[in-house]
């Protein structure tokens, strides 16, 4: 039974939209309404129906017309004009089209069954590499005098994202108020909506979320408190930020900056840069897919094949934050968590342990009374051999914000510039060419091959991005060890710095870690122990952490293992 094309598409396209699994989004039903136009323009041209250029073509063809002999010619024009990945698509479509009418009972024969679509050619993804991105940072950043078009705020902010989080273009452009959020815990989480209406979670670094939050209070001053679900990203008009407008932009800023751009690309050259940064990085394969939000695992792999590099375990180390840094984004201070209240604990006694250590004199030093207000620290004398009590192991109290282990407190503010000056000098000589699994191996067993010599009662750990490649535990340690590795890894993590540095940089401004970064003291420790681990032309990787020994000790055991594994 003959029917007029232009009355079964829209139930064509309803049926796909509400039938199917994966459904349709507006943008794909306008997909596929434009291919069966095309087909249905090319058989009307090769007819002969098709005379004026504002007739619609499937007004003039009816499913009688969809011959194999018809769809034979249509295919040869059409494959004679357009590229390889849209033919593609042209025939997948109408394949669609052809089913459903055949199901319906318009159509007795598949006039495709002799098409083979073109194969789609395998295009690696360009990108730029970190000196072109900066590059394109500095123009971004710049800002002309006169030119009263640009939104250098809004401009700054669109860089940060499509670079720090490799969201597409559209997918930025769709974002609202709603979608960025700082959680409890200070993280900053994008809730980006992709292909297929499907919902991700990409993380947003702390220098990314600095410069949305500079552009989001000028848009505010700007145009008064958004509504709900208003956009995140703004023409200086106040219109939503479109994709070609968004694609302008950055055809500016590569025309500018003078670096290459890859054919039919200008923001998503900004994902492609991402994807194989995080691979060069050490990022597993699954893990950037879960970010870039690809359904297939296949297409990921794209990205491997373009970097040529080996897939290491790391977590977000993409070399964007280091660009944004550069171009003065940086020292962003961490978003503050309101720290949890003091409940006081009773004293537990706890047994004293025999425990040969290094010899030293014995310097009688009471627990710091300032953090335990509720319950008085026991003061804690030497032993009656003569030697230190374990340092290593926390205070009575068993308060978290009580060290148990030797403070500083003795060093002068000289004394203190001379040791960030020295452990900033170490972070920059211990610098490794990789970072593998066996090489964290062999670090860990040189770690303790040293405490064995020393009989040294102390826990080591490595771990690169969220995996721990090494752990172990010496005679005499506990429980508590691990934790205090947990909260000195966090403060490595969250500072990019060892967590003796960052507590000696507290101590010179006179104040204290909790006190000047308000952040929880059961989740993070800056005492020494917890040393980055740098990797030449990617930055940390990951952190080698050691406790039971006072704060300069446990950092210099690290420091020593280091130095002794680079020799």
């Amino acid at each position: 039974m003959a029917v007029p094309l232009a009355s079964v598409v829209e139930p064509f396209l309803t049926d796909r939209a509400t039938l199917t699994r994966r459904g349709l989004t507006d943008g794909s039903r306008a997909g596929y309404r434009q291919d069966v136009a095309t087909w249905a323009r090319q058989i009307a041209q090769d007819v002969g129906r098709l005379t004026g250029e504002g007739e619609d073509p499937l007004a003039l063809l009816t499913s009688d017309d969809l011959t194999e002999l018809n769809v034979k010619n249509a295919y040869r024009s059409i494959r004679g004009r357009e590229a390889a990945s849209t033919v593609q698509r042209r025939v997948g479509t109408l394949r669609l089209f052809v089913r459903w009418l055949q199901m319906e009972g318009y159509l007795a024969v598949d006039p495709t069954l002799r098409i083979e679509a073109p194969e789609r050619p395998v295009r690696l993804p360009a990108g730029w590499d970190d000196a072109e991105l900066l590059r394109l940072a500095k123009v971004a950043w710049d800002v002309s005098p006169g030119d009263s078009r640009r939104w250098p705020a809004r401009d700054r902010a669109a860089f940060a994202l499509l670079s720090t989080t490799g969201v597409r273009a559209s997918e930025l452009c769709s974002l609202t108020d709603r979608s960025l959020r700082v959680e409890e815990d200070g993280e900053a989480v994008l809730t980006v909506i992709g292909k297929g209406n499907r919902q991700r979670n990409v993380p947003v670094p702390p220098e990314a979320l600095r410069v949305v939050q500079e552009y989001v209070a000028e848009r505010d001053d700007r145009f008064g408190q958004p509504e709900h679900g208003a956009p995140l990203l703004r023409l200086s008009s106040g219109r939503p930020l479109q994709r070609g407008a968004l694609n302008h932009l950055v055809d500016g800023w590569i025309r500018r900056s003078g670096v290459s751009k890859q054919e039919g690309e200008a923001a998503h050259g900004f994902r492609h840069t991402f994807a194989k940064g995080l691979i060069r990085s050490g990022v597993p394969a699954p893990a950037v897919q879960a970010l870039l939000g690809h359904e297939d695992l296949k297409t990921t792999g794209i990205y491997v094949k373009a970097t040529a590099a080996d897939v290491r375990d790391a977590v977000l180390v993409s070399p964007s934050r280091r660009v944004l840094r550069e171009v003065g984004a940086a020292d962003v201070p961490a978003p503050s968590v309101p720290a949890r209240p003091c409940r006081p604990r009773p004293c537990r006694p706890r047994p004293c342990r025999p425990r040969p250590c290094r010899p030293r004199p014995c310097r009688p030093r009471p627990c710091r009374p300032r953090p335990c207000r509720h319950s008085p620290c026991r003061p804690r004398p030497c032993r009656p051999d003569g030697r230190r009590p374990d340092p290593g192991r926390p205070c009575a109290c068993r308060r978290v914000d009580c060290s148990g282990v030797r403070d500083d407190g003795g060093m002068t503010t000289e004394d203190v510039r001379a040791t960030i000056a020295e452990v900033e000098q170490q972070e920059r000589e211990l610098v490794l060419s990789s970072f593998t699994n066996d090489e964290a191996w062999r670090l860990g067993c040189l770690l303790v091959e040293l405490a064995e010599e020393r009989d040294l009662a102390v826990t080591i750990d490595i771990r690169r991005g969220t995996q721990q490649l090494f752990h172990a535990a010496r005679t005499g340690t506990t429980p508590d060890n691990d934790s205090w590795v947990e909260r000195k890894v966090r403060v490595v993590e969250r500072f990019g710095a060892s967590s003796y540095l960052v507590g000696l940089r507290a101590k010179e401004r006179g104040t204290t870690f909790a006190e000047q970064h308000d952040l929880p003291l059961q989740q993070y420790a800056a005492h020494g122990g917890a040393f980055p681990v740098r990797v030449h032309g990617v930055g940390p990787v990951g952190v080698v952490t050691v406790s039971g020994l006072p704060q300069a000790d446990d950092h210099a055991l690290v420091v020593e293992a280091l130095r002794a594994f680079l020799a």
